[in-house]
């Protein structure tokens, strides 16, 4: 299934994700088992602060209406794809929930998005997704089943806040910068081991576009030197899917100034990043 779920209010405002979602959808909408979640529109002069999230109320009836359409199609493979990282909350907590907590979620991401509200200095929920998973209290909507920390590794990662350094540390979770995951497959191999020591049998893999260096993507809301090719994140992705079952994928954050910008490279880390059919 394709869980196509084009929500912007999550990060930067303005956003350049809808332009993004232009492209994609009219790459992905003739797929058979497509299915798009309504989105409302939000303009950035209000942005509608609520207990230190922005757009709370919006993303509490968007994510509350993907949650409903997953749950009633219980789709065995899913792709949810078109917006930002908040979208990821969905697929994610229905995995967990379907595999008993025996889900590793790999978050290949140059951010930790491991805020609460009272420690982000944004109030993007696009930076609070994980904390959101573990079933932090102060979020509206609760996961099913929480995460635990041992769930939970980072690939990618290189722009984190000192707050989110912390949790990072004190719940000892697993984390490979993009400089240490380049040119070697040991960081892979140390997170599958990770995972399967805790008992995991499914992996989830969330997939930021901006955990590509800028250089070779620059079509993200928030672009970051430092990053990894495009080449070596298909590699990446081929390689952590032949180690476990991967039954849900997300891929995130596309934000080109222009409608098409990238497109080719979208395509080739839906086929062959995930390896999804992309309709005729």
């Amino acid at each position: 299934m394709i869980l196509f779920f084009p929500q912007y209010q999550a990060g930067v405002m303005p956003s350049h994700i809808p332009t993004g979602t232009k492209a994609l959808r009219k790459l992905l909408e003739h797929a058979p088992d497509f299915a798009e979640v309504p989105v409302e529109i939000s303009g950035s002069a209000d942005p509608q602060i609520v207990r230190g999230v922005r757009y709370r109320e919006v993303l509490k009836r968007q994510l509350n209406n993907a949650l409903e359409i997953v749950k009633r199609l219980n789709p065995d493979w899913l792709l949810t794809t078109g917006g930002d990282c908040g979208a990821s909350f969905v697929p994610i907590a229905h995995l967990n929930k379907k595999c008993n907590g025996k889900m590793g979620l790999l978050w290949i991401d140059a951010h930790g998005d491991i805020h609460s509200p009272e420690t982000s200095p944004s109030g993007n929920y696009h930076g609070m997704v994980l904390r959101h998973l573990m079933g932090h209290p102060s979020f509206d909507i609760k996961p099913p089943l929480p995460l635990l920390p041992h769930q939970i590794a980072y690939l990618g990662l290189r722009d984190t806040e000192p707050e989110e350094d912390a949790v990072i540390a004190d719940l000892k979770i697993p984390h490979f910068s993009s400089i240490e995951i380049m040119n070697s497959n040991a960081p892979l191999d140390s997170v599958i081991a990770h995972f399967k020591s805790h008992g995991i049998t499914h992996l989830h893999l969330h997939v930021d576009c901006d955990v590509m260096d800028k250089d070779f993507f620059p079509y993200v809301d928030v672009p970051e030197s430092g990053g990894i090719s495009l080449e070596r994140l298909l590699e990446i992705l081929q390689y952590l899917r032949r180690k476990m079952p991967c039954p849900s994928f997300c891929l995130t954050e596309y934000a080109p100034r222009i409608e098409g910008e990238g497109i080719e490279i979208m395509k080739r880390i839906y086929t062959e990043g995930f390896g999804l059919t992309l309709p005729e």
